[in-house]
């Protein structure tokens, strides 16, 4: 992703045994062809050369969900947070409009995308894996917060 100051990613085990990744995206600042929200720039647009959009996916608090297919008929389920004009969305419309405020008023325009994804495994579905990993995870704001103010050190 052009512009990108950072990204990180890891796998991560809940204390059940599931199994979730965990990425974090983050932009100093956003312009044409530095965007988070773009064609090809999504869960699937951090490994699209194996994974592609399948469907929408279920409600997981206010985060974006999607299902990916990769060859063999594997399939996972990304939940996205997009933190923007310190809003937590999971709407790519939402970040749009937070950015441009951001810009015009002269305000930070940092912003940040939080992923947790998980595969279908047998006996642990990729709905109940990313549903408790995010139980027990800090709000997508304080994440984005920390690595944001982490990158700029």
């Amino acid at each position: 992703m052009p512009g990108l100051i950072i990204s990180s990613s890891g796998i991560m085990r809940t204390a059940k045994g599931h199994i979730v990744d965990l990425a974090i995206v983050l932009y100093a600042s956003q312009a044409e062809g530095r965007e988070i929200i773009g064609y090809g720039q999504g869960a699937a647009g951090l490994d699209a050369d194996r994974w592609v959009w399948s469907s929408a996916g279920p409600m997981i608090d206010t985060a974006r969900t999607e299902y990916l297919t990769a060859p063999g008929a594997i399939r996972r389920l990304a939940a996205t947070w997009y933190v923007a004009g310190g809003r937590v969305t999971g709407s790519p419309i939402r970040v749009k409009l937070d950015t441009m405020v951001s810009r015009l008023v002269g305000r930070d325009q940092a912003v940040a995308a939080v992923i947790v994804s998980a595969q279908d495994r047998e006996g642990l579905p990729a709905e109940a894996a990313v549903r408790a990993f995010t139980l027990g995870l800090e709000s997508p704001e304080k994440i984005a917060a920390q690595a944001i103010t982490e990158a700029r050190r």
